[in-house]
């Protein structure tokens, strides 16, 4: 395969920074939503998966953040609904507090494998904010 044109890794690094402008912009919307429905976690051992979602889980569109975490998107809006962890338990990730939020989440999730799980209130709050300085940073 051949690289792409200089023009569309370009274009491409403008519209992926445009995306994360807009989620950025919106993420003092998290702490309202998750106030008010909470979060959930999942962990699959199988797919070494982990996934935090705002409410309950639906449709999403992915936006990589860094190696190791996706924000997780609603389709329509771009609002921040979550995020995931592939290869959870074997990617090094590059920042200490995405470590911790993951590894919040995968002791939450842990208890009931492969189920979505309610995150108690104070864990949620927690996550939420860590969520929003996350992507605001």
């Amino acid at each position: 395969m051949e690289p792409a044109p200089p023009s569309v890794v370009i274009d491409l690094q403008t519209e992926y920074n445009a995306a994360l402008t807009r989620v950025s912009a919106r993420a003092s919307e998290v702490l309202e939503r998750v106030a008010r429905i909470g979060i959930t976690a999942y962990y699959d051992p199988e797919t070494d998966l982990a996934v935090m979602t705002v409410g309950e889980p639906g449709p999403s569109v992915l936006l990589e953040l860094d190696t190791g975490v996706w924000l997780r998107l609603a389709p329509e809006s771009e609002q921040l609904i979550g995020l995931e962890f592939p290869d959870a338990s074997t990617t090094p990730l590059s920042s200490p507090a995405i470590a911790r939020m993951r590894a919040t989440i995968f002791a939450l999730a842990h208890e009931a494998p492969a189920t979505f799980i309610r995150v108690p209130p104070a864990d949620s709050a927690e996550l939420a904010g860590q969520l929003r300085e996350l992507v605001t940073a």
